[in-house]
Formats: C-alpha cells, structure tokens, sequence
C-alpha cells in the first residue's frame, strides 16, 4: 500500500512539470516588473546678458593754490623765477643807488633796472635767476645787450651764451600797482633778443 502511495504521489509531480529545489520554492517561476520611472528632460532657458558700462566722467583737477607770480597773459612754468633753478649766485639791481649795472663777469651777464624809484629797493628791484656757463666769458666790451618789459630793464650777456646748453635765465620783476611781481623767460640764442621775453608763472 505505501509503495502505490509513493507511485501515486510521483507520477503527481512529474504530471504537473514543476521543477522544485531543496528548499520547495519553485524556480522556475518568474515574475514580470513594470519599470514605471520616467526620465525628465528640462532645458535651460535661462540666458546671460553682460551689460558694459563705459565711464563717460571726466576728473578736473582744480589747482587751489594761489600763484607766485602774476598770471594774467602768462605761461606756466615750474622753474619761473625759482632760486632753485640757478647753479650761479642770482644777481640783483634797482634803481635806488647808482646807475651802473650788477655784473657777473664770471658768468658774462649783467642786469640794469629802469623802474621808477620808490624810495625803497624792492620798488625797482630786478632779480636774474640763471646757470653757470660752461665756457669762457670774454671782455664786457664784447657784450650784447638786450631791452624788456618796454625797455623797464636791460640785460647784458657775453656772446658765450648763444651756445650755451642751457641759456634760459629767468627775470623777477617789482610788484606794480599791488599786483604780484612778474616773472619773464628769456632765451639768449642771438646776436638780438630785445623783447623776446615770455611771462611765466607758477604755484
């Protein structure tokens, strides 16, 4: 009897195809998975704008300081009338003493002041600011002179300065009429410079 149990129990298995394992679950069976995720795209829409600004301002330096010498009609200069500027010793005359020109017969240059008398010496008082020449001045008897500021004051200079490297002297004039002193720029380049004078200022 139990052998036609065990015969009946395994033509029951083998009836319905199914494979079992060690452990009774069935392996062939199989079960089918949806995928249900989805992938989403998104595009930038975004854009970037560069804004360039271009600083249209302007800066104005305004100078505050007054000027040391008289301005009006003049050219500025950092070296105008400036003790700084001369190598030599600046020479000086006014027309309160004597007639006669201050010389430098070193330097081949002399100054005579014109200006009105004051009774004292800054009311004439001609000041010339210049460099030591590099030659050899000659006799005062070869000098060539010069005429400025309507003829207020004349300078005298050894033809040695037409050749100079640096022949430009600067010519501090008095104070007229309560304005401030005048400064004038003169270049001895020639056998003539009368009048060739330039006003210059600085601060």
């Amino acid at each position: 009897m139990r052998f036609l149990f065990g015969i009946f129990v395994l033509l029951n298995f083998i009836g319905c195809g199914v494979d079992t394992d060690s452990s009774g679950v069935p392996a062939s069976i199989s079960v089918p998975t949806t995928d249900t995720n989805t992938t989403t795209t998104t595009t930038d829409t975004n854009t970037t704008t560069t804004t360039t600004t271009t600083d249209t301002n302007t800066t104005t330096t305004t100078d505050d300081e007054d000027p040391v010498f008289e301005s009006d009609g003049a050219v500025y200069d950092e070296n105008a009338c400036k003790s700084s500027y001369s190598t030599a010793i600046p020479l000086q005359d006014n027309n309160e003493n004597d007639d006669r020109e201050s010389s430098d017969d070193v330097n081949g240059l002399a100054v005579m002041s014109y200006y009105t008398e004051t009774g004292f010496t800054d009311g004439s008082n001609v000041i010339v600011y210049f460099k030591s020449v590099t030659g050899t001045a000659g006799s005062t008897a070869f000098r060539k002179n010069g005429y400025f500021d309507n003829s207020q004051f004349r300078i005298e200079y050894d033809p040695i300065w037409i050749d100079e490297p640096n022949n430009t002297i600067y010519v501090e004039t008095p104070k007229l009429d309560n304005e401030l002193k005048t400064c004038y720029k003169v270049i001895i380049n020639s056998d003539d410079i009368s009048n060739t004078e330039q006003k210059v200022y600085r601060y």
